[in-house]
């Protein structure tokens, strides 16, 4: 578990990742640079609670989103944090109607 006793070790890398709920939250408030989540949905309960319309509460549709935003930062994990950053911006689109890919896309966060 990270908290903010880790923040100055995290605050000389210059390329961190961060990925849980909120992350942006918490490396803003400790000036961490990198990439960051906000809110991020990655399950069906999420969805509900950020007010994605039922109709697109599925497993489904949050598989997709996640399975799609993992196939992305996999795919450049090593990138620095700004290559990265763009590299998930330009392929974690929605293609097929899926507004949970629309809601966590626009809470990606590049900090510095």
């Amino acid at each position: 578990m990270l908290d903010g006793r880790h923040a100055a070790s995290l605050a000389s890398k210059a390329d961190s990742l961060f990925i849980w709920c909120h992350a942006s939250s918490f490396a803003q408030q400790h000036g961490l640079p990198g990439f960051a989540t906000g809110m991020f949905i990655s399950e069906v309960s999420e969805a509900r609670y950020c007010s994605i319309s039922e109709s697109h509460c599925t497993t489904d549709a949050v598989n997709r989103s996640n399975n799609l935003f993992v196939r992305l930062v996999a795919g450049n994990v090593e990138a620095p944090a700004e290559k990265l950053f763009q590299h998930v911006l330009a392929g974690y689109q929605d293609t097929d109607g899926c507004p949970i890919i629309n809601y966590n896309r626009t809470r990606l966060r590049l900090l510095s």
